[in-house]
């Protein structure tokens, strides 16, 4: 068990450290200290989210390596997946640091724009990406009922908790891209 809390740690600090050295190699580390103050939040959201993960993807790893079945494998690939999906989202608005270098000065102005509900697609991604975790442990019966906090969760129907997420995800979205188009 605490091998997939390293691994989430591990996963936390990896996109934190990816966070820092791209601001930092393209422009400064008072710019990487700045811009954490003003998206700290979101950053953090995303850290936490993306360790979650990493922890999940290690115990559910572990645990199809421990009853060698084959039927859970194809699932695993699938939550792997939307977890780079959920990666790359969450790390999209970064992309704003270096394209001015490469030449693409009016892609840089419309991902800084709207960094924001970029920042959300990142979350609600992390957010469904931990979903779809949940619910491979809860239909492969990868947890102990007797004991530990994920016996807790999947106490829930995961595939309801998913459309709720999709949804949650959708109107938040909405709502801070409307925002940032008033802003403008």
């Amino acid at each position: 068990m605490v091998r997939n809390y390293l691994w989430g740690f591990a996963g936390s600090a990896a996109i934190l450290s990816l966070y820092f050295a791209i601001l930092i190699l393209s422009n400064s580390l008072n710019h990487a200290m700045e811009e954490l103050k003003v998206i700290g939040g979101w950053i953090a959201l995303l850290v936490l989210g993306f360790g979650i993960q990493s922890g999940l993807f290690a115990f559910i790893r572990g645990m199809i390596k421990k009853r060698a079945g084959a039927k859970a494998t194809a699932s695993m690939a699938a939550a792997g997946g939307v977890s780079t999906t959920a990666m790359v989202a969450c790390c999209m608005h970064h992309v704003t640091d270096i394209l001015p270098i490469l030449g693409a000065s009016a892609a840089a102005i419309f991902f800084v724009q709207y960094q924001t509900p970029l920042l959300a697609i990142g979350v609600s991604s992390n957010l469904i990406g931990i979903n779809l975790m949940l619910r491979i442990i809860q239909k492969n019966g990868l947890y102990r009922p007797d004991r530990g906090i994920l016996r807790h969760i999947v106490r829930y129907d995961m595939d309801k908790v998913m459309v709720l997420n999709v949804l949650a995800g959708i109107s938040l979205f909405i709502v801070i891209f409307l925002g940032t188009l008033k802003k403008l």
